[in-house]
């Protein structure tokens, strides 16, 4: 996890517990959507819930998802792991549009953003060394793959495609509608694809030195 800038004298188990309370006001988290999806996003639970809701689904369809590496177009040698297993609607509809979701955390601030999607990560983890999907750890490609999902780097990825086929302008998150030069901007789309997955990206990492690199991109 990075540093966290400002924090003080705050405790981290302190810090942890007023991250996971973080709910956008409805003054501030705003939708263009029909009712009934309004009020199931304003029914979200807090972070810490959301978590584990997150990893009973990942202990419960782990095994439907898929794995795969990933090479580094700009640092050729650095590759990462990549794992993706399905999800309900309701939950990532939560996660990625609710007040109190991984993009609400990163509404916040950074760093609340940064530490839920790498509590996130950890709370996954384990269900994903032990499921069918993950070679063995006695392995170089299961001892690679460990070090890139265990880096600090990994996170919860945003699909670009279900953001991509979803409507334009129906999250209206106000500081972001102000700072965006169109309504067809993505953060300002609410997806809820058909078939929802969560993915989860590795840190990029060199099987050679063990070194870790963050892309510009991330």
């Amino acid at each position: 996890m990075r540093p966290l800038s400002g924090s003080g004298s705050i405790c981290p188990s302190m810090l942890f517990r007023q991250v996971m309370r973080v709910r956008i006001p409805a003054t501030d988290w705003m939708y263009d959507l029909p009712q009934d999806r309004r009020s199931h996003l304003d029914a979200s639970p807090d972070g810490e819930r959301l978590l584990d809701l997150i990893a009973v689904e990942a202990r419960s369809r782990i095994n439907k998802g898929e794995l795969w590496p990933e090479a580094a177009d700009e640092k050729p040698g650095y590759i990462r792991v990549r794992i993706a297993f399905p999800c309900s609607a309701s939950l990532y509809d939560w996660i990625f549009n609710g007040p109190s979701g991984y993009r609400a955390h990163y509404y916040a601030s950074e760093e609340s953003g940064e530490i839920f999607t790498r509590e996130l990560v950890e709370r996954v983890a384990p269900q994903i060394l032990r499921s069918q999907l993950w070679p063995s750890r006695c392995t170089s490609e299961g001892a690679h793959y460990g070090l890139s999902l265990s880096g600090q780097w990994s996170k919860l990825a945003l699909t670009n495609r279900d953001f991509q086929d979803s409507p334009e302008c129906q999250l209206h998150a106000r500081r972001w509608l102000a700072n965006c030069r169109t309504r067809s901007a993505m953060g300002l789309r609410a997806p809820r694809p058909t078939n929802p997955k969560f993915e989860i990206t590795g840190t990029w990492i060199d099987p050679i030195t063990r070194g870790r690199w963050l892309s510009p991109e991330r």
